[in-house]
C-alpha cells in the first residue's frame, strides 16, 4: 500500500512537471507570435519613413529645398524630386522643417504614424551627412 501511494505521488509529480512545461512552452510560443505581429504591423511605417527621408536627403544634397508635407493613402502619390511617392495603406508620413523639431538645424525631419497609433521617432536629414540607412527593409516586398 505504501509503495502504491509513493508510485501515485511520483506519477503525479511527473504529470505536474509535464503540464507546467507544456504551459510554459505555449506561453513562450504565444508571446513570440504576439511580438512578431506587433513588429510586422510597424514595418511598413518604418519603411515609408526611411524612404521619404532618403528622398528628402537627395533633394537637399542636390541643393534644393526639402518639401514639407503630410501624406497618407488618401492624399495620393506625390512627387519628391524625380520620384513619385505613395504611402502604404494605413501609413501617414509627416515632413516638417528641421527647425520645428530640432532648433538650429537645416533640412527636414520625417515622422511616420500607422492606424494602430504607433509612431516613429523623427528622422532628420540635412543633405550633408550620409543618407538614412535603409538596411534590410529596402530589400523586402510589402
Amino acid at each position: 500500500m505504501v509503495r502504491e501511494t509513493a508510485k501515485r505521488r511520483r506519477w503525479g509529480k511527473i504529470l505536474l512537471i509535464w503540464l507546467v512545461t507544456v504551459v510554459a512552452i505555449a506561453g513562450i510560443v504565444g508571446g513570440t507570435f504576439a511580438l512578431n505581429q506587433y513588429e510586422d504591423r510597424r514595418r511598413a511605417m518604418y519603411h515609408d519613413v526611411l524612404l521619404m527621408a532618403d528622398l528628402q536627403w537627395t533633394l537637399l544634397n542636390e541643393g534644393q529645398e526639402g518639401v514639407a508635407m503630410v501624406i497618407d493613402r488618401d492624399t495620393g502619390p506625390v512627387v519628391v524630386g524625380d520620384t513619385t511617392f505613395q504611402a502604404l495603406p494605413g501609413i501617414t508620413i509627416q515632413v516638417v522643417p528641421a527647425g520645428e523639431v530640432e532648433t538650429g538645424d537645416d533640412g527636414v525631419c520625417v515622422k511616420g504614424y500607422n492606424e494602430h497609433d504607433d509612431q516613429t521617432d523623427w528622422v532628420c536629414v540635412d543633405g550633408t551627412d550620409e543618407p538614412p540607412e535603409m538596411g534590410s527593409l529596402a530589400e523586402q516586398e510589402f
